[in-house]
């Protein structure tokens, strides 16, 4: 037995194919629309998060730069006359200086351009990863500091860069 609905008048009623056929190609174009939509959003997401991460590896590199690791004072305390770049063909450096502390300490940062490392000695502790480049420069009674970090998650590949430039205060 089949059973079709009736109208109010008594007619049957219900969808023809063409409406049908219109209604699924409209339905298919939103739901396209909507997938377009969060593809990008979701990409635009992952480009920021990436963005944000090498921001703030760049930041904490440069900031135990200049205040310190550990405990341990940074160049912010370094005597300028104390300060002893040396540079390697490879872009790699060693920064030793000796702090105007009531207890002075020696201390050490090393950049290993193979590493993309920025290390603090004693100890070894990493102060920075992925940092792709890094310059320190003695100028009269200032030292820059310069620190780029890159980050590379598939197709996505964000660099960034911050520097700084410490007076000695002595």
């Amino acid at each position: 037995m089949r059973t079709f609905l009736k109208d109010s008048r008594g007619e049957e009623t219900g969808f023809t194919l063409a409406e049908v056929l219109i209604a699924s190609g409209i339905s298919v174009l939103v739901l396209l629309g909507v997938i377009t939509l969060l593809v990008s959003t979701f990409s635009s997401w992952h480009g920021v998060n990436l963005r944000m991460d090498a921001d703030t590896e760049a930041n904490m590199a440069l900031s135990r730069l200049v205040y310190g690791v550990g405990g341990r004072l940074g160049l912010r305390s370094a005597n300028a006359q104390d300060v002893l770049i040396a540079n390697a063909d490879d872009g790699s450096w060693t920064l030793d200086y000796i702090t105007g502390s009531a207890v002075p300490q020696t201390n050490r940062f090393s950049y290993s351009a193979d590493d993309e490392c920025l290390v603090f000695n004693p100890g070894a502790k990493m102060v920075g990863r992925d940092v792709t480049a890094a310059w320190v420069a003695v100028s009269g009674a200032s030292l820059a500091v310069t620190v780029r970090v890159e980050k590379v998650q598939g197709r996505e590949t964000v660099r960034r860069e911050i520097g700084t430039t410490i007076t000695f205060r002595n």
